[in-house]
């Protein structure tokens, strides 16, 4: 598995929202049919997960298979983000929205359909 990959080929398109350039996606190793975005337009198969910025470790929960997510932020704040095992994927993190709970741009900015932070 590959967490948080800012070297994804210049082919690769992702949309806008997403900054091509730098889409820190989670990936898994191989696309399946199963994966949240393998049938949408402008995704690869193998994503998995959005937003990540820059992460710094990840674990999984011996007892339950939970996953967490060490994230380093731009400026303030870092983050421990989370993700059950009976997850379906399509979390987005929020990179470029948010660093930890707050707006990562100055002016209001939405959490909504955001995947928050367990630990900031």
């Amino acid at each position: 598995m590959v967490i948080d990959d800012d070297r994804l080929p210049t082919s690769t398109r992702l949309p806008e929202s997403v900054s091509a350039s730098r889409a820190n996606v989670a990936l898994l190793a191989s696309a399946s049919a199963s994966n949240p975005f393998a049938q949408t337009a402008g995704y690869r198969g193998e994503i998995w997960a959005l937003g990540l910025r820059i992460r710094w470790g990840f674990a999984f929960e011996k007892q339950t298979g939970d996953l967490y997510i060490g994230d380093v932020g731009v400026g303030r704040f870092e983050e421990v983000n989370y993700q059950p095992v009976s997850s379906k994927g399509g979390e987005n993190y929020g990179r470029h929205i948010m660093e930890g709970i707050h707006c990562y741009k100055p002016g209001p900015c939405s959490s909504t359909d955001l995947t928050q932070p367990v630990v900031e």
